[in-house]
């Protein structure tokens, strides 16, 4: 955990408000794209982290310390969300029904060939990629966040690289140059 978040934590906990602030204007936007892999409502998503900080100050003398602010802030959002999901009617407002949930954030087109097998996975796969990857989490954090044992996201983590690896080999494009830099992207990414 980063220092000034243990710090930070700390004094929020004491009842600092700007210590408080720090923290919400540094996780907010981690909360807001993670929560935008598992649904598209926007409005949702703003009301489900907004509850969260709000429980957090009311509660903050009854909070523990925390080993990962980060990962107790992605497992307490991702609760809320889920069940917030499970509670609404199931045409969320402004859902899209072909939202893709943990898609990794990739730019170039070789990347948005590696996305779109990234896309083939199942969703845990995909959720595990994105925690470890683009969140740098640990991966004892991540199964604290997916309530799972350690060794699943082990398992979980190096099967998905390696359904990717051989959905990249199978592909049309691998004969080509496209192909061989698919390949040396994902082993940047995902070593």
């Amino acid at each position: 955990m980063c220092i000034n978040d243990k710090v930070n934590w700390q004094k929020f906990k004491r009842g600092d408000s700007l210590a408080f602030l720090a923290l919400y204007d540094q996780y907010f936007p981690l909360l807001f794209r993670y929560c935008k892999q598992i649904t598209p409502a926007t409005q949702l998503i703003e009301d489900v982290i907004h509850d969260l900080f709000v429980y957090l100050w009311i509660h903050k003398e009854n909070l523990s310390n925390v080993q990962s602010v980060q990962a107790y802030l992605i497992t307490s959002v991702r609760r809320r969300v889920l069940t917030e999901i499970k509670n609404q009617p199931s045409e969320l407002p402004g859902s899209n029904s072909a939202c893709i949930p943990f898609e990794i954030a990739l730019n170039s087109a070789i990347e948005s060939e590696l996305k779109e097998k990234i896309l083939e996975l199942n969703e845990k796969q995909r959720e595990v990629l994105f925690l470890k990857f683009y969140n740098d989490l640990s991966y004892q954090e991540i199964a604290e966040i997916m309530d799972i044992k350690v060794d699943a996201v082990y398992k979980i983590a190096k099967r998905s690289l390696g359904k990717l690896k051989k959905k990249l080999l199978l592909s049309r494009l691998v004969s080509g140059g496209i192909g061989i830099s698919l390949l040396i992207v994902i082993n940047l990414l995902f070593r």
